[in-house]
């Protein structure tokens, strides 16, 4: 039964004066507490109701009394005088009455409200026997006036004893299902669908393990800046997938994430997350270098797809004019955190092309962050002479001023890290568009890299570009490096398992 059937049924439930016991069944978790409280308040401007919670309870006593606690809380401030014998009809409920209410007599009630109800939720978490509560309940449906909704899950119902128990005392019976499209659709609003695939897959149907799922996609999603949609598309399933998990506890089985196409387990925000989860705290410093983290690798990458279609229009002259592929490369030259090797190429192709470099733009390169001297060299060399030319040699004589030598405030440790980001970024396109870059190193600097950061990976993923550019020349220092590197017999040994046997070639 649909959600919108459940609300039906029990609407018809609510206006059979013969039916007084209602039983609602369903799996654990899948929002029968949920439907029934919003059924409840549907219809409260006639049918008067109170919840019990029957949690921890042990004895009939103890139910009574949280029986008559709930009533009189609820029903006795703006009581009635037929409440009176209502309320009196309750089984062993006399003694709980305190003897400093009001006379029935006194009290009054609005004549819309025609039947009260009494819902026993959390019927799993008593202690209290099955056989004892629907005797109990059984001695208050024919003794009182009350309509009585129970809520009872799957597991529960596989007992025996209770099948005989039920068929005795419930009226109506109502199984709720289907319900995930439904709960998703008003809790995820935009992201349903995404959602609603990814519960499917995990196998949840918890609603409790959903409402705090969403709590955790909201919170990091809202504190996420500039991430792009499928960077956001990753935070939200993340937050989804790790969340379900938590939440689920034993009933998860982790092996589902293989069935949620769209979950990275690799994905930088994950162990933020499991962190959230266990701790509930989230440290700012540790989430903004995260996000600016993967902000930087997108600008990266869309730096590289667009610096790729330009290379592949200027390739291929025939199928594209050069107007489309000056406009192409003035837009590229004004995107953020450009590659210089990269910059230096397009200028070229603008150069070439008969197009213009705005002062604007040339302004930008050199605010946005500084260029290393070679970059300025390179430019120089572009432009030969003209306004332009003049523009950039200011900038020169601008450093200059600032610094007589740009290396001489770099340290080694900085100079590797340069080095590892011209060869990582040449894996993601081609060495030769960082050759350039690349030459400026000296042997020393090549050692400090290959010492500091352990490249054989790297090494192995690019080596037919590095062998082009220690035989074109501009390797030359990498290929010094090398050749004292291999001095020992060891690492020549290391080298010929990286590059194979044609490193002797060039260590010969």
């Amino acid at each position: 039964m649909n959600i919108e059937e459940f609300s039906a049924s029990f609407r018809n439930y609510l206006l059979d004066e013969n039916e007084n016991v209602l039983l609602v069944k369903g799996q654990w978790g899948i929002g029968k507490t949920h439907y029934i409280d919003s059924s409840l308040e549907e219809n409260k401007e006639h049918y008067k109701y109170v919840k019990v919670s029957l949690f921890g309870l042990d004895n009939i006593d103890e139910l009574s009394r949280a029986v008559s606690e709930s009533l009189i809380n609820n029903f006795i401030s703006p009581a009635v005088s037929k409440l009176g014998k209502a309320v009196a009809s309750v089984p062993f409920i006399t003694k709980f009455i305190p003897k400093e209410l009001p006379s029935f007599d006194d009290v009054t009630i609005d004549s819309s409200i025609t039947r009260f109800v009494i819902f026993f939720d959390d019927i799993e978490r008593m202690t209290l026997s099955l056989q004892e509560f629907f005797g109990y309940v059984d001695r208050l449906k024919n003794s009182s006036p009350f309509k009585i909704v129970i809520a009872l899950n799957d597991k529960q119902l596989k007992d025996q004893e209770i099948w005989k128990l039920k068929e005795k005392v419930t009226d109506r019976e109502l199984r709720l299902k289907d319900t995930l499209e439904h709960v998703i659709g008003n809790i995820f609003s935009q992201d349903s669908e995404l959602a609603l695939y990814i519960f499917r897959q995990l196998k949840v149907v918890n609603l409790r393990v959903i409402i705090k799922s969403s709590v955790v996609m909201d919170l990091f999603v809202n504190k996420s800046e500039g991430l792009d949609n499928e960077n956001l598309t990753r935070l939200k399933v993340s937050c989804l997938c790790l969340s379900a998990k938590y939440y689920a506890s034993e009933d998860f089985d982790e092996s589902r994430f293989e069935n949620v196409s769209q979950y990275d387990r690799y994905f930088s925000f994950n162990s933020l997350i499991n962190s959230y989860l266990d701790s509930q705290v989230i440290t700012d410093e540790l989430f903004n270098n995260k996000n600016r983290f993967i902000v930087n690798r997108q600008i990266e990458n869309d730096n590289d797809e667009a610096f790729k279609t330009i290379i592949e229009m200027f390739e291929n002259t025939f199928c594209y004019n050069s107007q489309e592929l000056l406009r192409l490369s003035g837009e590229f030259v004004k995107r953020p955190s450009l590659n210089e090797s990269q910059l230096i190429f397009i200028v070229n192709v603008i150069h070439k092309l008969g197009g213009l470099v705005s002062s604007e733009t040339i302004e930008y390169w050199f605010n946005v962050e500084s260029k290393s001297q070679w970059f300025i060299r390179d430019l120089l060399s572009v432009f030969e002479s003209g306004d332009t030319y003049e523009e950039i040699l200011q900038y020169q004589e601008q450093e200059d001023t600032t610094s007589e030598d740009d290396n001489t405030d770099v340290s080694s440790d900085e100079t590797s890290s340069f080095i590892a980001a011209y060869l990582i970024q040449s894996n993601n396109s081609n060495l030769k568009y960082f050759e350039d870059d690349l030459s400026v190193y000296s042997k020393d600097d090549w050692m400090n890299y290959i010492s500091s950061h352990d490249p054989v990976n790297l090494f192995r993923k690019i080596q037919d570009g590095i062998f082009q550019f220690i035989e074109e020349g501009k390797g030359e220092n990498l290929k010094q490096a090398l050749i004292e590197i291999s001095i020992e017999p060891i690492q020549r040994m290391r080298l010929v398992n990286i590059f194979g046997t044609r490193i002797n070639n060039i260590l010969n």
